[in-house]
């Protein structure tokens, strides 16, 4: 009996390592975007912090005006630190779904291709059931005939083979 082969085995494995290296490069975008979308929060944080310290100041009994002056120059920036890190952000998550796209366009490759070899294996062991069972039936009929040559011989009884003797 000889095993199966599926006739498209080179292309599904190269849809596999296409898939593979398509999948590689949506983690490692997901991952620079992801880590751009926490310094955001990050630089947030800082904000609040800073917002949080200037209010602590006006409201202490003592202030200087430069230090107010100067906390707000701060927070301006880590405000426009924000935007730009927001900005990154973005850019980082589209090329993120434009390689998860990418990757689901691989995938469903690779998924078809599978779904095509299953069929083709439930086929072949279709035809090899089928075969084996010609065969079994073959194999049956020859005893069946045999047998029935066997009944029928004795049937007949069986004469002896030197002439002149009876049985």
């Amino acid at each position: 009996m000889k095993g199966f082969h599926f006739r498209l085995a080179r292309l599904k494995r190269l849809r596999e390592i296409e898939e593979s290296a398509a999948r590689e490069r949506f983690l490692a975008v997901e991952r620079v975007a992801r880590d751009a979308e926490e310094a955001v929060e990050r630089a947030r944080a800082e904000v609040v912090a800073a917002e949080d310290s200037l209010r602590a100041t006006q409201s202490s009994a003592s202030f200087a005006p430069g230090t107010v002056l100067t906390s707000l120059v701060a927070i301006d920036a880590l405000r426009a630190r924000v935007r730009t890190l927001v900005e990154r952000a973005r850019t980082a998550r589209a090329e993120a779904e434009v390689q998860r796209e990418a990757w689901s366009v691989r995938r469903r490759d690779v998924k078809g291709l599978e779904r095509l070899e299953d069929r083709d294996r439930e086929r072949w062991r279709a035809e090899e059931a089928h075969r084996e069972a010609q065969t079994l039936d073959e194999v049956a009929s020859l005893r069946a005939a045999a047998r029935d040559r066997a009944e029928a011989s004795m049937e007949r009884g069986s004469r002896s083979m030197k002439p002149g003797t009876t049985p």
